[in-house]
């Protein structure tokens, strides 16, 4: 019947819901934040570089504090 279709429609979205969201359960493992860093402009890669070259690590968000006196 029409209503045996909603199974595997359920069955589909819940697949779907959980390939979008795992990264963030994963990311919360390895970084301790669900979200990796946005490289979607050139602001943020020279942001990232600057990162990189006072913490040396590219993941670990700096601020001024960061920098030696």
């Amino acid at each position: 019947m029409w209503y045996e279709q909603f199974y595997s429609g359920f069955i589909t979205l819940a697949f779907v819901w959980g390939a979008c969201n795992i990264s963030a359960v994963t990311n919360y493992a390895d970084l301790g934040r669900l979200y990796r860093r946005d490289l979607s402009g050139y602001d943020r890669n020279m942001l990232l570089k600057r990162d990189h070259r006072l913490t040396g690590n590219y993941y670990k968000m700096s601020g001024l504090e960061s920098i030696k006196d």
